[in-house]
């Protein structure tokens, strides 16, 4: 069976553009036309982000033509949430998406992030109009779901996610990027099993301790005030990825095993995230130079700091996959985490894992993983071999596979219409 697959691949262009997501999304669609077969793949553009379309094309190389990229033109702006003058144009621009899609008649249309628009142009939603056309979606994880006085807060964000929610609930299937990002749209989504499958993730290529310049990281290391081995944790600067409870973690090694080792966080933070972890290190009683701030680093530098690091922490409470500590692992580098969420999906070992609520118990894992050497060493081994257990070829087949499945149901259902379901 041959299908025609269309990607709205606008996760790319959006304000996840750079982000997780924006990664993701890329990564994925050129999996899934690297690995097609006999399927004829398409990318669905949007118009409005102009500046990304011809980065976006390159970035397929040989593997599409450019007659397989289609470009969405409607009027802006319609980001969802910053004007309320927006409100008529976003709905026309979600109708004109779903009517084009239509008419372009493919087998199936796959959204690689629904939850957009709020503060930009992206354009997606799902059952506006009657369709043939089936629909799958990404589901990154339902984290503003779980806690929606810290992620959504007012009324008129709070009305746009659970639009986007109510689209995720009409999808013909979900995509989850972990186990438990699928057990919670089963259980959160209340979306039947059948109906939701997990692909899980992988890392970007680049992300191996092989291509490290050994002079680059030693130019790393000196900008950033990283003068002995270290331990280090990279993600966001939000309250869920546990910042705090890994400085206290820090802070409880004696002094004579701290004075061996640094803390390095890297995060983009303002001024006044900044000032909040220095504060809590003075308070804790670290010395200047124990913990290091990096700031935002490129995806060269970060690298560099993966392989050079002695141990990566993932202290996190709540993922939707948790890719820094595969990054670290396809690095080499020995890594330890929460036992929350999809983390032990993605660190593969139940001695590798602390509550991320119990400061004592994150300071013990820490503490054995620098003392221990029997354990470290086989942390490390553990990381290639881990690693090695994710690729994007492996994600986009579980994809290929699950739209293969979905249209097939679809076709034996039209086929024999009294086997609907009542």
């Amino acid at each position: 069976m041959s299908l025609r697959i269309l990607i709205d691949l606008q996760g790319a262009q959006c304000g996840s553009r750079h982000r997780g997501i924006g990664r993701y999304s890329l990564a994925l669609t050129k999996g899934i036309a690297r690995n097609s077969g006999e399927h004829q793949v398409f990318i669905l553009l949007n118009g409005l982000f102009s500046d990304s379309i011809a980065d976006i094309q390159q970035a397929f190389g040989d593997l599409l033509s450019e007659d397989r990229f289609l470009v969405l033109t409607s009027t802006g702006p319609v980001a969802e949430v910053s004007s309320e003058g927006n409100s008529w144009r976003r709905r026309t621009a979600e109708i004109l998406r779903e009517h084009v899609i239509d008419t372009l008649s493919p087998d199936v249309v796959l959204i690689t992030s629904m939850i957009e628009g709020a503060q930009d142009d992206t354009i997606t939603s799902v059952g506006i109009l009657q369709t043939s056309v089936a629909v799958a979606a990404i589901l990154y994880d339902l984290i503003p779901l779980m806690d929606p006085a810290t992620y959504i807060g007012a009324d008129a964000p709070r009305r746009w996610y659970d639009g986007k929610i109510d689209s995720l609930r009409r999808a013909d299937h979900l995509f989850g990027i972990s186990q438990a990002t699928t057990n919670d749209g089963i259980r959160l989504l209340q979306i039947p099993p059948e109906r939701i499958s997990n692909i899980s993730s992988a890392a970007d290529d680049s992300f191996t301790s092989a291509a490290v310049d050994p002079t680059h990281s030693a130019f790393v290391a000196k900008r950033f005030g990283i003068v002995r081995k270290y331990l280090m944790h990279s993600s966001a600067f939000e309250a869920r990825k546990n910042f705090q409870g890994l400085i206290r973690a820090y802070a409880g090694l004696p002094k004579s095993l701290r004075s061996q080792y640094q803390l390095v966080l890297v995060c983009k933070l303002d001024n006044s995230g900044r000032n909040e972890l220095n504060n809590l290190a003075s308070s804790v009683g670290l010395s200047s130079g124990d913990m290091v701030l990096t700031g935002f680093v490129p995806d060269e530098d970060l690298i560099a700091l993966y392989s050079a690091c002695h141990l990566f922490v993932f202290p996190s409470f709540q993922e939707g996959f948790g890719l820094p500590a595969l990054e670290a692992m396809c690095c080499g580098t020995p890594t330890i985490g929460s036992n929350a969420a999809s983390i032990p999906e993605v660190i593969g070992r139940d001695d590798a894992l602390f509550d991320p609520k119990s400061v004592v118990e994150m300071t013990s894992l820490i503490s054995r993983a620098l003392r221990d050497t029997d354990f470290y060493e086989s942390l490390k081994v553990h990381a290639k071999t881990q690693a090695a257990k994710f690729s994007w070829d492996r994600t986009a087949l579980r994809v290929v596979e699950g739209l293969e499945r979905l249209c097939s149901r679809r076709r034996a259902l039209s086929d024999n219409p009294s086997d609907d379901p009542p």
